[in-house]
C-alpha cells in the first residue's frame, strides 16, 4: 500500500498536471479559434478594401468618361474635330491611366483622336468594333470585356454615344481605352507576405485578370484560366458574396476564401487566406502552452516536495513507528521526530504513551497466560495492579471470566470424569456379556444354516426325479395320442368296409332278381320249344341251359350273401372293439394329462421350494454375518471400553494437577 506522502504526491500532480493540460488545451483551442476568426476577419477586410478601392477606380474612370461626354456636347466640340483632338491629347497625357481616347462623329465617320491616330488598314472597320455593336441604339455608359495589350497589360474600353440634348439625333461615339494597371498595383499592395493573405481578380470565365504574383498575370497576349491551375473554387462561388468557406488556391492549398463582385461588371474580386498560416500559429501557441505546462509542473512538483518533505516526512516517521508497534516492536523510540507543529507533538506524545500501555498490558496477559500454563487458574486482584483502561479494559475483564470459566470447567470436568469412570466400568461389563453372546448365536446360525443346505440338497435332488417322472408320463401321453390316431384311422377303415360290403349285398340282391328272372325266362322258353316240337328243341336246349346257370348264379349270390353277412357281423364287432379301444385310450390319455399335470404342480412346488429354501440361506448367510459383525462390534467395544477406563484413570491423575 502507498504511503501517504506518495498518495498526497501523486493526487497533487495529477491534479496539477490535469488542470495544467486542461487550461493549455482551453487557452490553445480559444487561441486556434481566434486565429481562424482572425483569419476570416483579415480576408474580409482585405475584400472589402481591394472590392472598394477598385470601385472607385472603375467609378471615377467610368465618370470622367461620362463628364467628357458632356463637354464634348456642351461645348459643341464635335463640330471641331481638329480641336478636340487637341484637347483629347492634352487631356490623355495628365491622365495616364488611359492608353488613349478618340471621338467618332456620326454620321461622318471622321475621328478625333488623342494620339493623332487614323486607321490605316481596313483591318479595323468601325461596324465591327465590339463596343460599337453594343452601344448601338444605347446611350448608357458602356464598359467592354478585358483585354490584354501588346505590352501584356490588362485594358477596357469605355464608350459612349453621344447624342445633341436639343435634337436627340447621335453625333458621334467617344471612346477611351482604360489600362488597369492602377487597379492590378493596388491588388500588389493588398498581398501580405507575412500572413500569405492573397487578392486577385478574375472575369466571368475565371479568367485572372490582376493577381499579386506576375506568373499569373496575362502574358504574350494570353490570360490564364483558373481550370489550368490547381485552384477550386467551384464551392466558393456557390455562396452569396462576403461568405468564407475553405477552398484551394492556385497551388492546391487549403486557404479561407471569399469573393466580392466589382460594380457594373462580371469581375470577381477574390481573397485567399492560407490555413497553414493559421496551423502553425496554432502549433506555435500549443508548443509556447506545453513548454509553460512543463515549466509550471517542474515548479509545482518542487513546491509539493518541499511541502512533503517539511509536513509529511514526521507524519511518515509516525507512520513507520505504527508499523514498528504493529509488528509486535513496543519499545519506540520517538527522538528521531521532526516535531514542527501542535498536532505532530500530539501526535507523538500519543505514540509514546500507546507504546507504554501496551507493553504493560503484554506484560499482564504474559503472566496471566504463564500462570494459566502452569495449571494455576486463579487470579489474585491484590497483587495484580494492572488497570485496564478503555476499549482495553475488556481484555481485563475477559481474563478473569477466563480463570471463573476454566475453574467451572475443570470442577465440572472431574466430576464428568468420575461419572465416566464408573459408567466406562459398566460398559465393559455390557460388552463382556455382549461378546459372550454374540459368539453363542453365531454357533447355533452355522448349525442352522448347514441343516438349511442339507435340506435345500434333498430338495434338489427330488427335483430331479421329478423331473424325469414328468418327462415319461408326457412321453407316454403323447404316445396314448398317437394310438387315438391310429384306432380313428381303424375306424374310418372299417366304417369304409362295411359301406362296400353293403353296397356288394345290394348288388348281389339285383344279380339274385337277374337269375330269378333269367330262370323265368329259361322256363317260359322250355314250354315254348315244347310246343314247337322238333323245331324249338335246340331252342329247348339254350333255355335249359340259360335255366341252369340262373339257378347257379342264384346259388353262388347266396354264398356271396351269407360271406357278405358274416363279414358285416364281424365288422361290427370289430367296431365295438375298436371303440371300446378307443374309450380305454381317452381314458389313458385323460389320466396321463392329469398325471402330467400333477408331476408338473410337483416340479413347479419343488422349484419354488428350492428358491424358498436358497432364500432363506441367503437369508440365514446375511444374518450370520450381521452377528458376525455385531460380535467383532461387541469385541471392539468391548476394547474402547478398556481403552476408555484407562484413559479417564489417566484424566483423573492428570486433572489432579490443577490448581482451582
Amino acid at each position: 500500500m502507498k504511503s501517504i506522502t506518495t498518495r498526497i504526491k501523486t493526487m497533487t500532480y495529477t491534479t496539477v498536471t490535469s488542470l495544467v493540460i486542461i487550461g493549455v488545451t482551453a487557452i490553445t483551442f480559444l487561441n486556434t479559434t481566434a486565429l481562424q476568426e482572425i483569419a476570416k476577419q483579415e480576408v474580409l477586410n482585405s475584400l472589402h478594401q481591394a472590392t472598394s478601392e477598385l470601385n472607385v477606380i472603375l467609378s471615377t474612370q467610368l465618370e470622367f468618361v461620362e463628364h467628357l461626354a458632356n463637354d464634348i456636347v456642351y461645348h459643341t466640340l464635335d463640330q471641331n474635330l481638329p480641336y478636340l483632338e487637341d484637347y483629347l491629347n492634352k487631356l490623355i497625357e495628365n491622365h495616364t491611366d488611359y492608353r488613349d481616347a478618340y471621338f467618332i462623329q456620326l454620321p461622318s465617320k471622321d475621328m478625333a483622336h488623342s494620339n493623332y491616330w487614323r486607321p490605316g488598314s481596313t483591318s479595323w472597320v468601325l461596324e465591327e468594333r465590339a463596343w460599337f455593336i453594343d452601344t448601338e441604339g444605347n446611350f448608357d455608359i458602356y464598359l467592354s470585356m478585358p483585354y490584354i495589350t501588346s505590352e501584356d497589360t490588362v485594358a477596357v474600353t469605355i464608350a459612349k454615344r453621344v447624342q445633341d440634348p436639343v435634337t436627340k439625333q447621335e453625333i458621334g461615339v467617344l471612346v477611351a481605352n482604360l489600362s488597369l494597371n492602377k487597379s492590378s498595383d493596388l491588388i500588389t499592395s493588398l498581398a501580405n507576405t507575412d500572413s500569405g493573405i492573397r487578392t486577385f481578380v478574375i472575369d466571368g470565365d475565371q479568367n485572372i485578370l490582376m493577381h499579386p504574383n506576375a506568373d499569373y498575370r496575362p502574358m504574350g497576349g494570353e490570360t490564364l484560366n483558373l481550370s489550368e491551375t490547381q485552384a477550386s473554387i467551384s464551392q466558393l462561388l456557390n455562396t452569396q458574396p462576403g461568405v468564407i468557406s475553405i477552398n484551394t488556391d492556385l497551388t492546391g492549398a487549403r486557404v479561407y476564401s471569399s469573393y466580392d463582385l466589382i460594380d457594373n461588371t462580371d469581375w470577381y474580386v477574390i481573397t485567399n487566406y492560407p490555413t497553414n498560416s493559421v496551423i502553425n500559429s496554432a502549433i506555435k501557441i500549443i508548443g509556447i502552452g506545453i513548454v509553460t505546462a512543463g515549466l509550471t509542473i517542474a515548479l509545482l512538483g518542487i513546491l509539493i516536495n518541499k511541502l512533503t518533505k517539511t509536513y509529511l516526512s514526521p507524519i511518515n516517521d509516525i507512520s513507520l513507528s505504527l508499523e514498528s508497534l504493529s509488528q509486535g516492536h513496543l519499545h519506540i523510540d520517538t527522538s528521531g521526530i521532526n516535531i514542527n507543529s501542535k498536532e505532530i507533538q500530539q501526535l507523538t506524545d500519543s505514540l509514546t504513551s500507546m507504546a507504554k500501555k501496551l507493553e504493560q498490558y503484554i506484560e499482564t496477559i504474559t503472566t496471566t497466560l504463564d500462570h494459566f500454563a502452569h495449571g494455576d487458574f486463579r487470579i489474585d486482584k491484590n497483587t495484580d495492579k494492572t488497570t485496564f483502561i478503555g476499549d482495553y479494559h475488556s481484555i481485563g475483564s475477559s481474563l478473569e471470566l477466563i480463570s471463573t470459566e476454566l475453574n467451572h470447567l475443570l470442577e465440572t470436568t472431574v466430576h464428568s470424569v468420575e461419572t465416566i469412570t464408573t459408567s466406562s466400568t459398566d460398559i465393559t461389563q455390557s460388552a463382556t456379556v455382549l461378546a459372550e453372546e454374540s459368539h453363542h448365536q453365531t454357533h447355533v446360525l452355522e448349525e442352522f444354516q448347514q441343516q438349511t443346505i442339507n435340506i435345500t440338497n434333498n430338495v434338489l435332488e427330488n427335483l430331479s426325479t421329478i423331473k424325469e417322472s414328468t418327462d415319461t408320463v408326457n412321453n407316454m401321453t403323447l404316445l396314448a395320442n398317437d394310438s387315438k390316431e391310429v384306432t380313428n384311422k381303424l375306424v374310418d377303415s372299417m366304417n369304409l368296409i362295411s359301406q362296400s360290403t353293403q353296397e356288394i349285398q345290394s348288388i348281389l340282391k339285383h344279380v339274385e332278381d337277374i337269375a330269378e328272372q333269367t330262370n323265368l325266362l329259361a322256363l317260359n322258353a322250355s314250354i315254348e320249344s315244347a310246343r314247337a316240337g322238333e323245331a324249338g328243341k335246340g331252342f329247348a336246349v339254350v333255355a335249359n341251359e340259360v335255366r341252369a346257370l340262373s339257378v347257379t348264379t342264384s346259388n353262388i349270390v347266396q354264398e356271396i350273401l351269407e360271406m357278405t353277412r358274416h363279414n358285416l357281423h364281424s365288422i361290427t364287432e370289430g367296431n365295438r372293439m375298436v371303440d371300446l379301444t378307443e374309450k380305454t385310450i381317452n381314458q389313458i390319455i385323460d389320466s396321463s394329462n392329469k398325471t402330467s399335470a400333477l408331476s408338473q404342480k410337483v416340479y413347479d412346488n419343488a422349484i419354488k421350494q428350492s428358491k424358498d429354501l436358497e432364500g432363506l440361506t441367503n437369508t440365514i448367510n446375511s444374518i450370520t454375518e450381521e452377528i458376525s459383525h455385531n460380535t467383532e462390534i461387541a469385541q471392539s467395544n468391548l476394547n474402547i471400553s478398556q481403552d476408555l477406563n484407562e484413559q479417564t484413570h489417566q484424566l483423573q491423575e492428570e486433572l489432579g494437577h490443577f490448581k482451582i
